[in-house]
């Protein structure tokens, strides 16, 4: 699909050097109904203070809309306008940068190498005009002075990138070993008689009876009184409330790596941990009636 698209394949055979391979470049062009914009926003260069009071005057705006979800009409209209504000806020606090269409030269084309290449074709071409008879000599001598300089900063420039990669891969997993200490601690579960544990030590407790008792099934509480309506719904809103806390959720999201891929609402980790204090109520009822709905917002 999409071969009616290109067209123009050329081989393309140059005398100059750009290509560090032995093989030469294949071009094409691709058609497309759509331009593409030679600006984007870059996270980099938020001014986050203009993002968190943009993002505090619009949600104090629309903060009728986040609270009495009862529906999925209503859950999936709180996301799409939490994710809109959000990334409103973001557009009006970031500038546009500007995309340049150049090609850029490989890290070894040094302004020392481009020098040698130059001066390699110079003599190259003074040889032929003088018809030098010692042409080949030339053209072979220049040749490899050129290309001894040229491989040489290719290699040292591919041992410092090298270098640098296998720096960040320590520091990647160093920094993953510190925030594996914050995901093996035990979360909160339910007792058999249907309420939440309150503490690492209770939650190991009950998986122990539970794994390791004398039966499979978690005991049965009996003699066990009849159970009033209104206090079974005091009881399942204080879970709710205890499961998806504002706190609980923010720790969740500070799990995230800051600069991680935009999902499709476009919304990176970083742009709700950087304006929490103004989405935290929204964020929390909206995750809440997730759960009680059972349905996850079409837009997340």
């Amino acid at each position: 699909m999409g071969h009616d698209l290109v067209d123009r394949w050329n081989v393309e055979v140059t005398g100059d050097d750009r290509n560090s391979s032995d093989h030469n470049y294949i071009t094409f062009r691709a058609k497309s109904d759509k331009t593409s914009s030679p600006n984007f926003k870059d996270i980099s260069k938020t001014n986050w203070t203009v993002y968190e009071e943009k993002l505090e005057l619009l949600m104090a705006t629309n903060a009728d809309k986040f609270s009495s979800i009862d529906s999925i009409d209503k859950l999936d209209e709180a996301a799409d306008l939490l994710s809109k504000t959000v990334l409103e806020a973001f557009d009006s606090a970031t500038e546009l940068t500007y995309i340049s269409s150049k090609i850029r030269p490989p890290a070894w084309d040094t302004p020392q190498v481009k020098e040698a290449r130059k001066d390699m074709r110079e003599k190259i071409r003074e040889a032929i005009k003088r018809r030098d008879p010692h042409y080949d000599k030339v053209k072979v001598d220049s040749r490899k002075t050129y290309e001894k300089l040229r491989n040489q900063t290719w290699s040292s420039k591919f041992r410092e990138f090298c270098s640098k990669l296998e720096a960040k891969s320590d520091t990647k997993r160093i920094s993953s070993l510190i925030k594996n200490t914050k995901t093996t601690r035990l979360g909160t579960i339910r007792r058999s008689d249907g309420t939440l544990t309150e503490s690492a030590t209770e939650t190991l407790e009950v998986m122990t009876q539970v794994h390791f008792g004398e039966h499979a099934e978690p005991p049965q509480v009996q003699n066990q009184p009849p159970v009033n309506p209104a206090r079974a719904e005091a009881e399942t809103e204080w879970d709710l409330n205890h499961i998806f806390s504002e706190n609980r959720v923010r720790r969740a999201l500070e799990e995230f790596s800051p600069l991680t891929a935009a999902g499709p609402d476009g919304i990176r980790p970083i742009m709700l941990q950087k304006g929490w204090a103004q989405v935290k109520t929204a964020f929390a009822e909206i995750a809440k009636a997730s759960y009680t709905l059972g349905h996850t917002p079409s837009s997340w």
